[in-house]
């Protein structure tokens, strides 16, 4: 799967091919067909 990933130091964001986390029992894996990136509040 892919993730979105942004370096701390810089803020420099890359996508990076990761595994599918291993769910325990009872888990859900929700497959998402859009998403968004927040116009920067996270980072003030």
């Amino acid at each position: 799967m892919l993730q979105i990933i942004q370096h701390q130091k810089n803020g420099e964001l890359f996508v990076e091919e990761v595994p599918a986390p291993i769910l325990r029992e009872g888990g859900v894996l929700v497959k998402n067909a859009f998403s968004l990136i927040s116009a920067g509040t996270e980072r003030t």
